[in-house]
């Protein structure tokens, strides 16, 4: 679904030339019928004016990490000097909907300031605090137990589906790079033509 494109607190120039937008995919596959989740997706074109067909999707690592805050880092490398980039926000991330962030434990770190990082009463406050988001987020309706690497792969295989990718170069950290062997095991239609680099960035 098009949308306008996130907005980092540290802008990123390449956002402004992105066709940005919302996936919508199942929160829990194994739960048919169940809550569905959006994803934020951005689509940064090639610097080439004749681009190859297939895009660069980039996948980051963790797992959890935010992609948006990598797209720098991707611009520089030139990822997309001659294909289109691709990136989407794991599921839970700053830009989804709903997204995981715990100003609990955000307030818990302001709290803890002197206190000493392993002593008594800052474990207690940090466990408290993990309690507190927890409770939120599922009196909210959220289903933790979604968010993991098998969707996550799975997500990645709808936005190729969606997109209309018939074949595409996902790249990514170690993390990332073990996604497509559970894509392939969730649709084997089509996967055969997704396509890993089992390594980081360029170096040129």
């Amino acid at each position: 679904m098009p949308g306008a494109c996130p907005k980092p607190p540290e802008p990123v120039e390449a956002l402004a030339k992105a066709r940005c937008g919302t996936l919508e995919v199942p929160e829990n596959r194994s739960r048919p019928g169940g809550r569905t989740i959006k994803l934020a997706v951005a689509r940064i074109p090639a610097v080439a004016h004749q681009p190859a067909a297939d895009p660069v999707v980039f996948m980051a690592g963790g797992p959890g990490a935010d992609t948006f805050d990598d797209i720098p880092f991707l611009i520089g490398s030139g990822l997309n000097k001659d294909r289109e980039l691709i990136v989407m926000a794991q599921r839970g991330n700053l830009y989804d909907q709903p997204n995981l962030a715990c100003p609990e434990v955000d307030r818990f770190n302001a709290q803890a300031v002197g206190l000493g990082y392993d002593s008594q009463q800052a474990e207690q406050l940090m466990l408290k605090a993990v309690k507190d988001c927890r409770a939120r987020l599922t009196a909210g309706g959220v289903d933790l137990s979604a968010y993991n690497t098998t969707e996550n792969a799975a997500d990645f295989a709808d936005l190729r589906t969606a997109l209309g990718i018939p074949g595409g170069t996902s790249t990514g950290t170690p993390t990332a790079a073990t996604w497509p062997s559970p894509t392939c095991a969730c649709t084997p239609r089509g996967s055969a033509r997704w396509r890993s680099t089992r390594s980081h960035l360029p170096s040129s």
